[in-house]
């Protein structure tokens, strides 16, 4: 990209930031009153849902990725602010077992408000969000569920395991996860 067009992409993405528009072009979103969801943002984009939202945690689906300016960038941002950053690694289309019970751990033990991102908001995000419903506000599945298809979540290995939650019969999200949930091989969801 040109400096010129950088320029003007910085400029309009501030001020969709200031009317709060560039929510909805990251997948932002809000569960309760302690937990937001996106897609990977800009490091200001991050600076300012951490300021405007009290954010003392974030995690991030996508893993380590220290070669990544954007990564090296928000987890500075995080140490000057005085944010936790977690890195944990799901697959766009499943999530392995030890993945999984990281997540469901690390939710009891973060200071909220937590912001939890993917690559594009859709799919890890939403499934972190109705793990979330199920495990810290009670939901049943369905609800959990409506947080998972918010951003256009496409039909995946994701469903799958929540179809498999849902066939356990168990009725917490968190014993299946911890004591049921069998990871399978990723080919198997591609």
């Amino acid at each position: 990209m040109l400096p010129s067009m950088r320029r003007g992409r910085i400029i309009v993405d501030k001020l969709l930031a200031r009317t709060g528009r560039y929510h909805s072009f990251r997948s932002f979103g809000q569960v309760g009153d302690k937990f937001f969801r996106s897609g990977e943002l800009r490091g200001y984009e991050v600076e300012e849902i951490i300021r405007s939202h009290g954010i003392r945690t974030v995690i991030n689906l996508r893993g380590a990725k220290p070669n990544h300016g954007n990564y090296r960038a928000e987890v500075k941002l995080c140490r000057r602010l005085g944010v936790m950053h977690h890195d944990i690694h799901w697959h766009a289309n499943y999530v392995a077992k030890d993945a999984l019970v990281a997540y469901v751990d690390l939710l009891h033990l973060v200071n909220y408000p937590l912001l939890v991102h993917c690559a594009g908001g859709k799919d890890r995000s939403g499934f972190a969000a109705a793990v979330y419903c199920m495990v810290m506000l009670g939901h049943d599945l369905g609800g959990a569920r409506s947080e998972l298809t918010k951003f256009g979540h496409e039909l995946n290995g994701l469903d799958i395991m929540l179809d498999w939650f849902a066939a356990s019969g168990n009725d917490s999200f968190e014993d299946w996860a911890k004591n049921n949930y069998q990871s399978l091989p990723v080919k198997t969801f591609k």
